[in-house]
């Protein structure tokens, strides 16, 4: 094992141990030089060292790390004992360390490049700054992201959340569908870290937890949950949104007796005035802390109060004024369709009773048909 003759050749005395129990034990220096000699060789030769029957055999297999934070909290060493022993841990690790980049350099030099010239959306890499690009050496093959495309695979990845429940998942190549390990994933950070962009929050956050999946999410499923309310509401089809809002309408009836949504008005229209409303709802329900659905249930009454208050005529649709023309043409024919029910003889919305729970999106033909004025 390198990390074991690197010792020996920085300390070429550690074997030279001191039998304690033929020294006087009153002697306060030969029991703190034997508990140096014991951890400076359970770091070394933890699998093999002969005094694993006086301690715990657990010990001798914990990393390197776990023996150092032994040694600094052990009450028995004296504190110039501890800084001889990390010392010498410290120019193992260096040296230690500098082989391995040393090996790094040489694989890297020695690999092959994947072959392609462009970013996961056709760009061409040539024409990126270079701060903006990292190479990845991945299973003996070189690969060459752009550092955006990067981050938009891994906070797609982090806020994984079906349905509002945060399932974060591993970050993968692309292009083998082979996750990226701890290292990689260490790389990428600092590259970032050191780049012209920004840091995303939950990338600094998946960092803190040691790119570890489980303990981000302990950490952070609240700001998952928020994350993927936001994506949902900025990112949805605007019939779904439209259909969304018009629930919401009949749920809060009593705060907005005034709005009366036609069936002509333009639906990108309503969505754009109602979609704050629309994040502050679904915050209501379904956000992590209930501190926070109590703020967003109150700051959404609020608001549609005001919009009661300020636009008391908005939806309403004049043909002799034209004033607003019906616009669906971002929408999808089909999608139109198939979700949107032929009016019958329902003129204008009807605001009934309040559901306790969030209507599915999928809602009857009944559903569809209040709320719309036929002129």
């Amino acid at each position: 094992m390198i990390y074991n003759k690197i010792s020996n050749y920085i300390y070429p005395d550690r074997n030279n141990y001191i039998n304690i129990f033929s020294q006087n034990t009153n002697n306060q220096n030969t029991v703190v030089d034997y508990y140096k000699y014991m951890y400076i060789n359970s770091i070394c030769n933890h699998e093999t060292s002969r005094y694993a029957s006086y301690y715990n055999r657990k010990m001798f297999y914990t990393n390197k790390f776990t023996y150092l934070k032994e040694i600094i909290n052990n009450g028995f060493l004296l504190d110039c004992q501890k800084d001889e022993i990390v010392m010498f841990l410290y120019k193992i690790q260096v040296v230690y360390r500098g082989f391995c980049r040393l090996a790094y350099i040489y694989k890297f030099k020695k690999s092959k490049k994947f072959d392609t010239n462009t970013d996961l959306y056709g760009n061409e890499l040539s024409n990126i700054k270079d701060m903006l690009k990292i190479d990845l050496l991945l299973h003996n093959m070189r690969y060459e992201f752009r550092l955006s495309d990067l981050i938009t695979m891994l906070i797609s990845n982090l806020t994984h959340s079906p349905d509002f429940f945060a399932e974060p998942l591993p970050t993968k190549n692309p292009y083998t569908n082979i996750a990226f390990t701890r290292s990689e994933l260490y790389n990428i950070y600092f590259k970032v870290k050191n780049s012209t962009l920004n840091m995303p929050t939950l990338l600094s956050e998946y960092f803190k937890a040691d790119f570890k999946i489980k303990r981000f999410l302990m950490s952070n499923e609240s700001i998952i949950r928020n994350y993927s309310i936001t994506d949902y509401v900025n990112n949805s089809s605007t019939i779904l949104l439209y259909r969304e809002i018009i629930h919401i309408l009949k749920q809060y009836k009593d705060y907005i007796p005034n709005i009366k949504i036609n069936k002509k008005f333009d639906k990108n229209i309503v969505v754009n005035k109602f979609k704050s409303a629309l994040l502050l709802y679904f915050k209501s329900m379904y956000s992590f802390g209930q501190t926070e659905q109590i703020w967003a249930g109150n700051m959404l009454i609020k608001e549609l109060i005001i919009i009661n208050k300020t636009d008391p005529t908005f939806g309403n649709y004049s043909d002799k004024n034209n004033i607003f023309k019906l616009n669906n043409s971002n929408l999808d024919n089909s999608d139109v369709e198939s979700e949107v029910v032929p009016v019958d003889s329902e003129d204008e919305i009807i605001i009934e009773g309040s559901q306790n729970n969030h209507e599915d999106t999928e809602d009857t033909e009944d559903t569809e048909d209040e709320g719309y004025d036929s002129n």
